[in-house]
This record gives structure tokens, C-alpha cells and sequence, in this order.
């Protein structure tokens, strides 16, 4: 699933950690609480983090809450 997700060109945003000061967005840690990105998730599924599919899918689920919360819903 992860791969398919990182396959499309729209994941470019999601695939590293928000980076605030190089995005000139420094408000966004003030915003958004739980940061979470595609990188992070696939190093929680290399170490054996995901104890079950739900923790995974709310992750992914985090990451587009977190856009939406930051951006709005355009």
C-alpha cells in the first residue's frame, strides 16, 4: 500500500517530514500537532511499530487530516 501511495506523483509533499523554516511556513508546528509523513511510516513499518492495520491506516489517514487541517480543504 505504501508503495502504491508513494508511486504517485501527487505524494511528492508527503514523502519527508514537513520542513517549516525551508517552506517559510513557521507557523505550522503551532498548527499542526502530530506531523506524519510516508517516510515515517514506512520507518515504523521497518522496526515493527504497526502492531495491527488500523495504526497504519490512521497514520496515512493523519498525514491528509494534517493537510487539511493546515491548508484548508481546497
Amino acid at each position: 500500500i505504501l508503495n502504491r501511495l508513494l508511486s504517485k506523483n501527487e505524494s511528492g509533499p508527503f514523502q519527508m517530514p514537513v520542513d517549516p523554516i525551508a517552506l517559510g511556513i513557521p507557523d505550522y508546528v503551532q498548527i499542526v500537532k502530530n506531523p506524519m509523513d510516508f517516510s515515517t511510516i514506512g520507518q515504523k513499518l521497518d522496526t515493527g511499530r504497526y502492531t495491527s492495520l488500523k495504526g497504519f491506516v490512521a497514520d496515512i489517514r493523519l498525514i491528509f487530516d494534517n493537510c487539511r487541517l493546515y491548508n484548508g480543504r481546497e
